[in-house]
């Protein structure tokens, strides 16, 4: 995650159950140094936490949507120039695409990427054509970024049973302080956590993202809601003006 709390997270459970993520405990050995075009290290960077859909890349070639989908600024490409940067992935087999609720990956033409980026919204992501890393565009792209997984978080929120305010919060991490400073910033952007429901528990392993696995993580778990409704924005930014700054690889 970058520094905002919250972003975009479409992961293999959410499109379809019988697809099939690469695993990456043993990684392909790279022969030299990567190098990327910016376009291309833009598109890897977006695809390392989460499988995406194809027309989040485009939406209609309106950039702001771009950039409000990913949170971060848009690659700045023409439909052209992302079809040519698409193709380019695919021709080095660093990336690989999911047709449907396919658990078979392809490598896509031209094309069939033109087709991809101007799939019509569905109400379920997985009806998308989506695209995600391969083991070795894992692989370059760790060798380029440099990352420290110890201080990766994979935070998730969904609505607890029984409905009405309350979410069910899921923090996890190699490092507990880390998921413990996560947690303060909650509080201090306005979320009530309820002290009863807090668990931890260890995972191992650890499916960090949909291609990377870890030995072992830290998870936390608990109920939350959002109290600005009980106490006025202003008030709850005032109570503390500690930030959560999770760079955890070179390159954001």
């Amino acid at each position: 995650m970058r520094s905002v709390l919250l972003r975009l997270r479409i992961q293999p459970s959410n499109l379809g159950e019988n697809r099939s993520p690469p695993s990456t405990m043993n990684p392909p050995r790279l022969a030299s140094s990567p190098s990327f075009t910016r376009g291309e290290y833009w598109i890897l960077e977006t695809l390392v936490e989460a499988l995406t859909p194809f027309r989040f890349f485009f939406f209609d070639g309106n950039q702001q949507d771009v950039t409000e989908t990913f949170n971060k600024p848009s690659h700045g490409l023409s439909r052209d120039g992302l079809i040519e940067v698409f193709t380019s992935l695919f021709e080095r087999r660093l990336i690989e695409a999911y047709k449907g609720e396919s658990r078979h990956p392809s490598v896509l033409s031209s094309q069939e990427i033109a087709t991809a980026i101007e799939e019509p919204a569905c109400s379920l992501h997985y009806h998308n054509t989506v695209c995600g890393l391969t083991p070795l565009g894992g692989n370059y792209w760790e060798a380029f970024a440099a990352p420290d997984w110890s201080r990766f978080l994979d935070a998730s929120f969904t609505e607890a049973e029984g409905g009405g305010d309350w979410q069910n919060a899921e923090i996890i991490g190699e490092q507990r302080e880390l998921i413990q400073r996560y947690v303060r910033v909650l509080r201090q952007r306005g979320m009530y956590i309820e002290k009863s429901t807090i668990e931890w528990h260890t995972v191992r392993p650890w499916r960090a993202t949909y291609w990377k696995i870890l030995p072992q993580a830290r998870r936390m778990t608990f109920l939350l809601k959002d109290i600005y409704e009980l106490h006025p924005p202003e008030i709850v930014a005032a109570l503390s003006g500690e930030t959560y700054d999770n760079r955890w690889y070179r390159w954001m």
